[in-house]
């Protein structure tokens, strides 16, 4: 699918900024054109961060913190094999809670951090790897309680969507035509309202892409009223931007 917007500009050495006529000795016309084309998402990913703090030596915390990360790596690789682990720092410091640096949960003990991420196709099953992967947290959270501040836990981040890079090039291709094919059709149009004679394409500029996802299904709602959220874009777009200048020799009046 493709669709195309545009904005015109009308620059001249004797344009009336009022706009009811074009210079009658000829100037410039810049086109800035729009063009997009969508795909279904190919690719979703999955970030999940392993924290464990207020141990009392590195060694516990380090082994708190691979088991609950090994469990959760087993989890991903169910669905997909691209998946990766980046450990953090291990550190000796107060730790406080989340943001909140005023509130000091333990002094003086070992935290240290894991990284999981999975890249999958899989998205048909992207709803049910969350669900494991929540089970597999809350179940880790529930056996860590004791007497002790010393806790492993993991933040499941909400998923983003990509596409591959073969796709994402026959995309841009797409948008790319489509502002060509726009600009022209613009450039003639206005030549014909405004009678403007011997137009002709000068200049054009690279392209720039952006890439968006557009609203689509959403996951069920959390239980006790929880408030549902958009899961799966519907499509990603490719948008292309191109500014395209022409020159023209001899113009009539231009009714605005």
């Amino acid at each position: 699918m493709s669709k195309a917007t545009h904005a015109l500009l009308l620059t001249a050495a004797s344009v009336t900024l009022a706009g009811t006529t074009l210079a009658a000795t000829g100037g410039k016309i810049t086109l800035v054109g729009n063009g997009s084309a969508a795909h279904a998402p190919e690719i979703a990913r999955l970030t999940l961060t392993v924290d464990s703090k207020c141990y009392d030596t590195a060694d516990h915390a380090k082994e708190a913190n691979a088991a609950l990360a090994a469990k959760l790596v087993s989890d991903l690789q169910t669905y997909g094999p691209d998946v990766t682990a980046a450990g953090g720092p291990t550190t000796f410091e107060a730790q406080t809670l989340g943001s909140d640096y005023h509130t000091v949960i333990c002094e003086n003990s070992w935290s240290t951090s894991n990284v999981l991420t999975i890249k999958t196709k899989d998205l048909a099953h992207l709803v049910e790897l969350e669900d494991r992967l929540i089970q597999e947290i809350t179940a880790a959270g529930q056996s860590e309680l004791s007497d002790t501040k010393a806790r492993t836990t993991a933040n499941l981040s909400q998923p983003s969507f990509d596409l591959t890079k073969e796709t994402k090039t026959q995309l841009e291709a797409q948008a790319v035509n489509e502002t060509y094919r726009n600009a022209r059709a613009q450039a003639d149009a206005l030549a014909q309202q405004c009678g403007i004679k011997n137009i002709h394409l000068t200049s054009v500029s690279p392209p720039t892409y952006q890439l968006q996802a557009n609203a689509g299904n959403y996951a069920p709602s959390f239980p006790g009223g929880g408030v549902s959220t958009p899961l799966i874009p519907e499509s990603i777009s490719v948008t292309s931007q191109l500014t395209f200048e022409w020159s023209y020799e001899d113009s009539g009046n231009c009714l605005q």
